[in-house]
């Protein structure tokens, strides 16, 4: 912990502090063996302390985040396609077995393997020296934040976020998974970026950061459906799936009528969930509170 830092500036700096110990610690767990929770849970810690670095960049500038950034963005990237064909395994799993589906299983695998080469080589590329001096270089920035008439634009990649997931859903078509992808990707950014500021923050009901988790995982599951669908066409495009499209066909009906229903349910929530966030950006600078 730096030791100038102020009550406020303290409170932001462990935030930070915790999201960097839990990627450090996960990118190990990767490391050891790429597996679908090391995976996930990397991404997951990736994408947090990615967020955090969003909310204070407006504070403390954007150069000493620029290479933090690039280096994250590299190891998201790297895991992003391993992550899907796990969904897409876990999936099919629960299907009944017909007389093609464990072919298709079997393609998925090959694939599998080698992604998960790939993974493995970039986490060990990972210069976690470099990225802790970094990290160190943006607390530095934050400690002098209690004497900043500034720590106000805290709020400002906060408001941004919102205001993106609010324009994802007025553009939102339910029949276009990416258009569904947007908004799942705007209120996840949302809700880490509220997380992240949570000690300074106030004014919220704390259930309504897990109303906002539920609503990312519902989202989630459209786009997993949505990746296994675009996963068969490519199959049954390939020599693999050659003359095998009357055996997956209700698989993909099934998918599709989940997606149906799965959409205007989350739909509804989101309405109702976005409301009760627009009703908390009213209060303007009274969200900011320092911690006791």
């Amino acid at each position: 912990m730096t030791p100038a830092a102020g009550p406020f500036s303290d409170a932001i700096i462990r935030s930070l502090d915790d999201r960097w110990t839990r990627f450090r610690k996960k990118l190990k767990d990767l490391r050891k063996n790429v597996t679908v929770d090391a995976v996930h849970d990397e991404r997951t810690a990736t994408r947090r302390l990615l967020s955090t670095l969003n909310v204070v960049e407006p504070v403390i500038g954007r150069k000493p985040v620029r290479r933090l950034e690039r280096d994250l963005r590299k190891v998201l990237k790297s895991l992003g396609p391993l992550r899907d064909l796990h969904v897409e395994l876990d999936v099919t799993r629960r299907f009944a077995r017909g007389p093609r589906v464990p072919q298709f299983r079997t393609h998925l695998h090959r694939q599998e393997r080698a992604l998960k080469k790939g993974a493995a080589r970039r986490a060990a590329k990972v210069r976690v020296g470099r990225l802790w001096k970094a990290i160190r270089t943006v607390e530095k920035r934050l400690s002098r934040l209690d004497r900043l008439p500034r720590r106000r634009f805290l709020l400002e990649r906060i408001d941004d976020a919102f205001a993106n997931a609010v324009a994802r859903r007025r553009a939102l078509d339910p029949t276009d998974p990416m258009s569904l992808h947007r908004l799942r990707v705007a209120v996840k950014n949302f809700r880490y970026a509220v997380e992240a500021l949570q000690p300074v923050l106030r004014g919220f009901e704390p259930r309504a950061l897990e109303q906002l988790r539920r609503l990312q995982d519902d989202l989630g599951s459209l786009h997993d459906a949505d990746v296994l669908s675009a996963s068969f066409r490519d199959f049954m495009k390939d020599g693999d799936g050659a003359g095998r499209l009357p055996h997956l066909l209700p698989i993909q009906k099934l998918l599709l009528e989940r997606h149906h229903e799965a959409a205007t349910h989350a739909i509804l929530e989101a309405d109702r969930i976005l409301e009760y966030w627009q009703r908390w950006l009213g209060k303007g600078y009274a969200r900011l509170r320092s911690p006791k």
